[in-house]
């Protein structure tokens, strides 16, 4: 008979996220070779986003409970997932579907969740598969004085047409007797959080990259206790506890993680509060961040703001610039949008160059031409907005340049959109 035991603490109640800046986020599916079920199939996705230091006041999503919620990871959809002991029988894995920019109320992710201990989902980026942390039957067992405990440990499940197959635990190489949790999927490398059961002061965030093999052994990453990784606009994410024992977001350059200087590298994040007790960062690539914050209770709630981006110089894209059907009349739902942008451009003199693109559909010289109307169109409606013409150039690529090859509706709409590169004098 299993002795359960069950250990919670403020690392276990963290999970770091998807979408991330320039990555290029290799999905796993199953292995006929047992405990390396991520060793081969992979879908890329990627897309180009840029930071914006102007943020929104954080706002506590509506249906926070009373219990907690922490551990968000968004989708290429900006769905959330992420998880909560508000069931009161252990934490459970849930999703919060963004509709028409709000986040709704979670449902439970029933397929996914065992009587156990299920926490910290990293959701792949078009909700293919998801990794994640728990202490069902199957995860690593060790005697303690008090009896036999169970570990966390990161699993993956695979999601199709007929819904969540059945979760696999990943290979030896990343999972042992210790807790694993917190898992973050960038390129060929798998961040996860590892420390021994029930000492979370000792938590280090541990790496494991897929080789011909398989996925190699975990290496700690830092010298230094860190939590909850996750990798945006080339940086690198992750908490660590300040002296008054509370915890930071903070990041440092990507190419610099594996410095014996990373410690002096770091910097706090902007738009968050270093008073507060936080962790847990996700971006998505409409400019959502969701981070995990304590409340004055004790518990952690989740947060979301919002920020623009636009404040580099590097390509973004936005699909929330709408237009008729087959037209480049801009909709009225696009406005809020340019509203920033124009005001943006004005501030501080930045030159704007707008690109139009189309899906695959139709007469390739019709949407080439469409692509061009709907970019000018853009740069009229920037005009309108108080930005000097000569400020604001254009051009179209029709359906020449896709950012998703596939023949799909969630495609056509991936590649219906407009780029922007922001030049500055």
């Amino acid at each position: 008979m299993r002795n359960l035991s069950i250990f919670f603490s403020p690392v276990a109640r963290f999970a770091c996220v998807k979408s991330s800046a320039g990555a290029h986020f290799f999905f796993p599916a199953r292995d006929t070779v047992p405990m390396v079920s991520l060793a081969r199939a992979f879908v890329l996705a990627s897309f180009v986003f840029t930071f914006a230091s102007l943020f929104a006041a954080p706002v506590r999503l509506p249906w926070n409970s009373r219990s907690q919620e922490f551990g968000a990871s968004l989708s290429d959809r900006d769905n959330l997932y992420f998880y909560s002991n508000r069931g009161g029988s252990g934490t459970d894995l849930y999703c919060s579907r963004k509709v028409n920019g709000v986040f709704e109320p979670p449902e439970l992710l029933k397929e996914l969740n065992s009587s156990f201990d299920d926490q910290s989902p990293f959701i792949l980026g078009d909700e293919s598969g998801i990794i994640f942390s728990s202490n069902r039957d199957g995860s690593h067992e060790f005697r303690t004085a008090r009896g036999i405990a169970v570990s966390r440990d990161l699993y993956y499940a695979r999601h199709t047409e007929s819904g969540w197959d059945e979760p696999e635990i990943m290979p030896e190489t990343i999972n042992t007797d210790l807790i694993e949790e917190n898992p973050f999927l960038y390129g060929k490398r798998l961040f996860f959080v590892r420390y021994p059961f029930g000492k979370p002061e000792l938590a280090h965030i541990y790496y494991s990259d897929l080789i011909e093999s398989g996925w190699s052994e975990a290496r700690p990453l830092f010298s230094f206790s860190a939590i909850t990784p996750g990798v945006f606009r080339g940086r690198f994410f992750f908490a660590t506890r300040a002296q008054s024992g509370k915890y930071q977001i903070q990041s440092i350059p990507l190419d610099q993680i594996l410095s014996p200087d990373a410690k002096n590298l770091i910097r706090a994040e902007p738009g968050l509060d270093p008073q507060s007790d936080e962790a847990s960062y996700a971006e998505s690539r409409d400019g959502t961040v969701v981070f995990a914050r304590r409340s004055p209770t004790g518990d952690y709630d989740l947060f979301s703001m919002n920020q623009d981006p636009w404040e580099s110089s590097e390509n973004f894209s936005l699909t929330s610039i709408l237009f008729e059907s087959s037209r480049s009349d801009v909709l009225p739902e696009s406005s809020p949008i340019l509203d920033r942008l124009a005001e943006y451009l004005k501030r501080t003199q930045a030159k704007v160059f707008v690109t139009g693109h189309t899906d695959r559909t139709g007469d390739p010289q019709a949407n080439l031409q469409l692509s061009r109307d709907r970019a000018l169109a853009v740069k009229r409606e920037l005009v309108n907005r108080g930005v000097s013409p000569d400020r604001v150039k254009t051009d179209g690529k029709g359906q020449t340049e896709p950012v998703d090859p596939g023949e799909t509706e969630e495609a056509y709409a991936k590649n219906r959109r407009t780029e922007f590169k922001i030049l500055r004098d």
